[in-house]
C-alpha cells in the first residue's frame, strides 16, 4: 500500500490538492517504474482510497463498509511542505521516510495515552 500513498502524495505535490478518487491517481500519476494504484491486494482484498481532509487520507484494506475487525485503515497526511522538485526516485525515498515519521509520531502518542 506504500505505492498508493506515494502516488497520492505525488499527485498532491504536483496538483496542489488531494485527488478526490483513485481514478485521478491512475490517470495522472504515470511515473515509469512506479506501480499503478492497486484495486486489490495479492490475496484479493479490496483496497480503497478515502480523502478525509484537505491533506489527509486513508487507505483501507478489506471491506470498507464492513466491521472494523474486517479491515485495516492506514491514515496518512501529505505535509504542507511536500517537495515538488524531486526526481521520482528521490521522491519515493522521501515519501518512505515521511510515512515512517508519521507512524513513529502516532506510536509516541499511543504510548503517552497508555502512560508510557
Amino acid at each position: 500500500m506504500a505505492g498508493l500513498g506515494r502516488n497520492v502524495a505525488w499527485y498532491t505535490a504536483h496538483g496542489g490538492r488531494l485527488p478526490r478518487e483513485p481514478a485521478q491517481v491512475r490517470e495522472h500519476v504515470t511515473v515509469p517504474g512506479w506501480s499503478q494504484v492497486p484495486q486489490r491486494t495479492r490475496d484479493g482484498r479490496p483496497v480503497t482510497y478515502r480523502p478525509t481532509g484537505e491533506r489527509t487520507f486513508e487507505i483501507v484494506v478489506g471491506d470498507a463498509s464492513g466491521p472494523a475487525a474486517a479491515r485495516t485503515v492506514i491514515a496518512l497526511t501529505v505535509p504542507e511542505n511536500v517537495p515538488t522538485d524531486m526526481a521520482p526516485e528521490v521522491f519515493d525515498q522521501w515519501w518512505g521516510l515521511e510515512v515512517s515519521r508519521q507512524q513513529l509520531r502516532e506510536l509516541e502518542e499511543r504510548l503517552k495515552q497508555l502512560g508510557g
